[in-house]
C-alpha cells in the first residue's frame, strides 16, 4: 500500500513537472516565435503605413516644388515686364524733361526784337516820331533779357530744379559769346543805317533843289523820292539778310545749341 502511494506521488509530481514543461515550452514558443511574428507584422503594418505617408508627402513636396517653379517663372516675368515698364517710364520721363528743356528756346522771341512793332510809314523828310522803348533787337540788353525769359520759363512750366540748374548754367556760359556777336551785328547795323540815312538825306536834298527851282512839282518830287527809297530797298534785300537778321538767327542757333547740351546732361532717374 505504502508503495502504491509512492508510486502515486510520483505519478502525481511527474504529471505537475510535465505540466511546468508544457507551459514553459509554451511560454518559450509565444516569446521565440508567435511575438516575434506579430511584432514583425506590426512593423510591416507600421512600415507600410509610414511608406504611405512618405508617398503621399512626396507627392505633394513635388506639387509644391511644380507651384514654385510656377510661381517663380511668373515672378521673372513679371520682373522683366516691371524692368520694361520701368525703362519705358523712364525714357519717356526723360524725353519730356528733355523737351522741357529744348522748348525754352521758343522763349527768346522777346530777346530778338521779334515782337517789337515795325516802324512807321513816313513821307520823305518826315520827321520820325520820337522812340519810345526799344527799337531793335540791338536796343534789348542780351544777357538781362535771356535771365528775364529763364525766371519767366521756369515760373511758367513744369521744370525741375536740377534740369532748370542745367538749362541757366549752359545759358550763363552763353551770354558772353551772345553779347559779342550783339555788339558785332549792332556795329554793321549801324553802318548800314548811316548809309541809308545819307542817301535818303542827299535824295531829299536833290529833290528839294529841284522843287526849289521850279523843276518839279511836290507831288513829283515826293513819287521820285518814294522810288529811289524803293530802289534802295531792292538793291539792300538783293545783298542778302540784314544785319539784325543774321542777328536773330545766331542767337536763335546758340540759344538752341544751349538748351540741346543741358537737355543732354539730363539722365532718367
Amino acid at each position: 500500500m505504502a508503495n502504491e502511494d509512492r508510486i502515486a506521488q510520483r505519478i502525481a509530481l511527474a504529471a505537475n513537472v510535465s505540466q511546468i514543461g508544457i507551459l514553459a515550452l509554451a511560454a518559450f514558443g509565444y516569446f521565440y516565435t508567435v511575438r516575434p511574428v506579430y511584432q514583425r507584422d506590426l512593423l510591416e503594418e507600421e512600415v507600410a503605413k509610414a511608406t504611405l505617408r512618405l508617398d503621399r508627402t512626396n507627392a505633394e513636396l513635388s506639387s509644391a516644388q511644380d507651384e514654385l517653379k510656377k510661381t517663380s517663372a511668373d515672378l521673372k516675368v513679371a520682373r522683366t515686364e516691371l524692368a520694361a515698364t520701368h525703362s519705358a517710364f523712364s525714357k519717356e520721363l526723360l524725353g519730356q524733361r528733355q523737351r522741357t528743356v529744348r522748348l525754352f528756346f521758343g522763349a527768346v522771341a522777346p530777346c530778338l526784337g521779334l515782337m517789337l512793332p515795325p516802324p512807321p510809314l513816313m513821307a520823305p523828310g518826315e520827321t520820325p516820331p520820337a522812340a519810345v522803348g526799344p527799337q531793335s533787337a540791338f536796343d534789348i540788353p542780351i544777357g538781362a533779357c535771356l535771365r528775364t525769359a529763364l525766371a519767366t520759363y521756369k515760373s511758367s512750366n513744369h521744370i525741375a530744379d536740377e534740369d532748370f540748374h542745367f538749362l541757366s548754367d549752359e545759358i550763363e556760359s552763353s551770354i558772353p559769346k551772345l553779347e559779342r556777336t550783339q555788339k558785332r551785328f549792332a556795329d554793321q547795323d549801324e553802318q548800314v543805317r548811316d548809309k541809308e540815312a545819307a542817301d535818303e538825306a542827299a535824295s531829299n536834298k536833290r529833290y528839294k533843289a529841284a522843287m526849289a527851282a521850279g523843276q518839279m512839282n511836290a507831288i513829283t518830287a515826293v513819287e521820285g523820292a518814294l522810288t529811289e527809297s524803293m530802289q534802295r530797298e531792292r538793291a539792300r534785300a538783293a545783298l542778302g539778310p540784314s544785319p539784325s537778321s543774321l542777328y536773330s538767327t545766331a542767337v536763335s542757333s546758340e540759344v538752341k545749341a544751349a538748351s540741346n547740351r543741358a537737355a543732354g546732361k539730363l539722365v532718367a532717374k
